[in-house]
């Protein structure tokens, strides 16, 4: 896919500060992440400073330390690392060496990952860098989750230096992926970067084995068992520009693979090698989503693949391509069902039970710009995994406005927030994050200038769209953490606590303070699965 648009595709970021003041009465926040308790209070107030705003890098919540409670990992656009304790004082924090540079513009806009790297139990961040432009380096970094040190530090400007190529762009945009894909009780790193490759990484940094994709890849990866054979493959989707010079010639769109992940003499794979491809999926659309594996269809035995699309083809077009959501038999990459959506969405899935039948269901945001085809608002929709029908669709607004671009780069979040057995879905909008029954799609937070009396999770100054949910502090309750800006500049950490006093969501049949999907890509590995 051609780069000279990539600032039409990379508004996850964006930050929209709130005109005016309505009087809703505001989320209590977690004790020590302190905020008023109307949207009417002083903006200094709100947050936990950071030293720049947090834009496309979603939060982790992770046990990182001996301390009570735990910890939250952000990354900020300017390539610094933070973990905050439980009551929002920073412990560490680390620049990123690789995303210091001098051109302008973000330098992070992949989301942390954590898992215990080397078996031993010992917990490791792993997050990919680089800004979109030719002056930045970009990679992928490891950082010791208890103090920050950095473990390694993969290089992609030296990797192709090591090659004699020069790429335009390394960027990861691709969130890592871990994965014991060997069984070898380490843990693996999956990514792909607009460098055109795809790569797996073993767990001291050092390269497995890269593969050429002839394109950008922003998906991330997931990791299954494909082939039935004793090792997990990689899962990812990539971009494809047609190509008349190749043979067999490329369409414009994208490819879904399943990648062997297996250690081989072989280092560099290049373009449709049958050496690595387990398979692979051709669609008429890029695949900025990020596959998940889940079990949503009754009539096909085990998990399947569930992938959106992305937003680009046809160029210079409103009418834009991928209006859907793609349910994926695993073995071979068949398509066995499509969920049609409004618009295209580069928007990663959720999966969790919300109508309580028995059967995972699939939640995804659709775009809404009119500039991609849009109907003028992003829409919130969630499917029935057992018949695939949609079960509820509903636009996420922030006192009467919605946000067009919601469905880039972004995913819906799914938790039992208020501890009475029913799950709710959780998505950020402008300057606030909104939460919706999982049954219904009903909010049960403040969408309109009145708020009928349901309170809000609000920042003055513009939160991203991302957010994490967990129980921060250790007191048996899910918690909702996400970042922002507290100024111009100025980033900040944000916390939210105490559902149970105001949700007013029905009573379910889950476990109290169930979180089926509390993360981007479900958990803190980021696996997608």
């Amino acid at each position: 896919m051609p780069l000279i648009r990539l600032a039409s595709l990379i508004l996850a970021s964006i930050l929209i500060s709130s005109p005016g003041v309505a009087q809703s009465r505001i989320a209590p926040a977690l004790p020590g992440w302190t905020h008023p308790t109307t949207q009417s209070g002083p903006a200094a107030a709100y947050g936990v400073p950071l030293p720049a705003r947090v834009g496309a890098s979603y939060p982790v919540i992770t046990d990182a330390t001996p301390s009570p409670g735990k910890e939250v990992v952000l990354v900020s656009v300017n390539g610094e690392v933070t973990l905050l304790s439980s009551n929002g004082t920073q412990l560490w924090r680390t620049q990123i060496p690789g995303a210091v540079c001098p051109a302008g513009g973000e330098k992070v806009y992949s989301s942390p990952a954590v898992g215990a790297l080397f078996g031993d139990g010992i917990p490791y961040i792993v997050v990919g860098y680089g800004g979109v432009n030719e002056a930045c380096d970009g990679g992928v970094i490891a950082l010791r989750a208890s103090d920050g040190a950095i473990t390694w530090d993969f290089s992609l400007r030296s990797f192709h230096a090591s090659r004699g190529t020069t790429p335009r762009f390394v960027t990861v945009y691709s969130t890592p992926a871990l994965a014991d894909t060997d069984r070898d009780g380490k843990l693996e790193v999956g990514f792909g970067s607009l460098d055109h490759f795809v790569y797996l990484l073993n767990a001291d940094g050092s390269l497995r084995w890269s593969y050429d994709a002839a394109d950008t890849v922003f998906s991330s990866p997931t990791f299954a068992n494909v082939d039935r054979d004793r090792s997990l493959e990689m899962i990812i989707g990539t971009d494809i520009t047609g190509n008349r010079a190749i043979k067999p010639i490329t369409r414009n769109g994208g490819i879904l693979y399943a990648l062997k992940t297996r250690r081989t003499r072989i280092k560099h794979y290049p373009f449709r090698s049958r050496r690595i491809i387990v398979w692979q999926r051709a669609f008429e659309q890029v695949l900025q989503s990020s596959p998940v594996v889940a079990d949503v269809d009754a009539r096909n035995k085990g998990a399947e693949i569930v992938v959106a699309s992305g937003c680009y083809f046809p160029e210079g077009t409103e009418d834009k391509a991928g209006k859907w959501v793609k349910v994926v038999r695993m073995r071979d990459g068949r398509v066995i069902r499509t969920l049609t959506t409004p618009a295209c969405s580069s928007s990663s899935v959720a999966i969790g039970d919300v109508n309580e039948d028995g059967r995972n269901d699939i939640v995804a945001i659709a775009n809404g710009a009119r500039t991609l085809g849009g109907p003028g608002e992003a829409q919130l929709l969630a499917w029935s995994g057992n018949r695939g029908e949609l079960l509820w669709a509903t636009v996420p607004r922030d006192r009467e406005r919605s946000d067009p671009q919601n469905g880039t780069f972004t995913s819906p979040l799914i938790a039992d927030l208020d501890g009475n057995g029913s799950l709710e879905v959780v998505v950020t909008t402008l300057s606030s994050i909104g939460i919706f029954n999982g049954r219904d799609g009903a909010p049960l937070t403040c969408q309109t200038d009145d708020c009928d009396g349901l309170y809000a999770l609000f920042s003055p100054q513009g939160l991203s769209r991302v957010a994490a949910i967990g129980d921060v502090n250790g007191d048996g309750a899910l918690d909702i953490v996400s970042g922002g800006r507290l100024a111009e500049g100025d980033g900040g950490a944000f916390a939210w606590s105490g559902f149970r006093s105001f949700l007013r969501s029905p009573a379910g049949r889950f476990a109290p303070y169930s979180a089926p999907w509390p993360f981007f890509r479900g958990s803190q590995s980021r696996q997608g699965t």
